[in-house]
């Protein structure tokens, strides 16, 4: 706009300037003092001057009122946005700790792809994957016991809270999920660890090392200087130990196979 009020005031000064030029040079030639092709020369320069300062003018209102416009529909185009500014307003149902953030910068979110990972900062959950053979064994409530990757020498503690009632075509097993106590320690979604489900509890039982028991259920006993092979008869068992019902004493002396 600076540029055309520019050219508009030199063409209203060229045009101010001829039209008195050719005011002069009509009254002298009305008093007979000049020639006639002078006043037409001065009368073609004022008809100019006019000419180029209307054209002037009415580029400069032309784009003035065009501007308005223009003006007008961004104002508009800023309160439809404005009005629309809560539907964009990500506002989460619980309190929390984002995890992450899914998209990039600059990129479009859809409503049905996930924004944040949101989560709680004062308890945790586990999803475990628990084989076909050994789900009928799993019920809500049962403690567990999980050992993290990450930080060794340090046993967790939690509950079976929910079981999936569906087994993976592909690997056979069903999904648990269980609470776990952090213990003050930063867990961090995604890490690995191994639970061991405690199904049934005896105290004070004998047990022994399920590597000394061989895969027909015998056991080698060292009598003095000798050997015997035991049939044992066993209870209940984790990955480590096996209860022994019959077969074995607490003090006899058993061999590694």
């Amino acid at each position: 706009m600076a540029g055309l009020e520019q050219k508009v005031a030199s063409a209203y000064a060229a045009y101010r300037q001829d039209s008195l030029d050719y005011e002069r040079y009509k009254r002298l030639n009305e008093q007979d003092i000049g020639s006639v092709q002078i006043l037409d020369q001065a009368r073609l320069r004022y008809q100019t001057s006019q000419s180029n300062f209307m054209i002037a003018t009415r580029a400069f209102q032309e784009t003035r009122g065009q501007l308005r416009i223009e003006l007008q529909n961004a104002n508009n185009n800023y309160l439809a946005q404005k009005s629309l500014l809560g539907e964009y307003m990500l506002v989460a149902a619980i309190s929390g700790k984002v995890y992450d953030i899914v998209p990039k910068a600059g990129e479009l979110v859809s409503s049905n792809h996930a924004v944040i990972d949101l989560g709680a900062t004062d308890s945790f959950e586990v999803e475990m994957l628990v084989d076909e053979s050994d789900i009928y064994l799993v019920k809500q409530g049962q403690p567990v016991y999980f050992e993290l990757v990450a930080l060794e020498d340090t046993v967790f503690h939690g509950t079976v809270k929910n079981i999936y009632p569906r087994i993976n075509p592909v690997d056979k097993t069903a999904k648990v999920v269980a609470s776990i106590d952090p213990l003050g320690c930063d867990l961090y979604p995604g890490m690995s660890l191994e639970a061991n489900i405690i199904i049934r509890q005896k105290k004070g039982i004998l047990a022994v090392p399920v590597e000394y028991i061989s895969m027909d259920g015998t056991v080698i006993v060292k009598k003095g200087s000798k050997k015997e092979t035991v049939k044992v008869r066993t209870g209940i068992r984790d990955l480590e130990y096996a209860e022994i019902l019959e077969g074995l004493e607490e003090n006899d002396h058993i061999i590694k196979p």
